[in-house]
């Protein structure tokens, strides 16, 4: 039993606060996974909508008219995921920066990322893109950064 342990359980107190915070940045996590995933398997007129000519309008550049904007949402929503995952994954605060940690989100974010990619292969009205999968490895990577950042400023 630690010295910190008042409650006789044999368990540190002040680790529950840091794994009930875990916990909850891991539900966020599987529920930025899920949106992430059901979005990439619906036929993407749905979610970007059509065309005058009927096709999926996922041709249409995004800001500073270098990819298409389907890259940028890509970047955004891995951004995310990566930034979810770093504090589910972290054993404290401190630790949130550590390079570990840090491989460990864009890791997994960018996995996720791949698995959608194969995912989408042989579904209709899909393409698996290495572009894409790109993208979703910039993103994971830059939310990460944007997340550490955050992190440090805060402490």
């Amino acid at each position: 039993m630690s010295d910190d342990d008042e409650t006789g359980s044999g368990h540190d107190t002040d680790s529950e606060p840091r794994d009930s915070s875990r916990r909850r940045w891991l539900a966020v996590a599987g529920l930025v996974t899920l949106g992430l995933v059901g979005a990439s398997l619906v036929p993407p007129a749905l979610v970007f909508g059509s065309s005058p000519d009927g096709g999926a309008t996922t041709e249409v550049l995004g800001p500073l008219g270098l990819v298409g904007a389907d890259k940028w949402l890509h970047g955004a929503g891995y951004a995310v995921l990566a930034g979810t995952l770093l504090p589910a994954v972290s054993r404290t605060d401190r630790d949130r920066s550590g390079l570990r940690v840090v491989l460990l989100a864009v890791a997994v974010a960018a996995g996720v990322g791949l698995g959608v990619e194969l995912l989408q292969w042989p579904h209709p009205g899909r393409t698996a893109s290495v572009a894409d999968a790109t993208a979703n490895l910039v993103g994971a990577a830059l939310g990460a950064g944007v997340a550490v950042t955050v992190g440090r400023r805060r402490n």
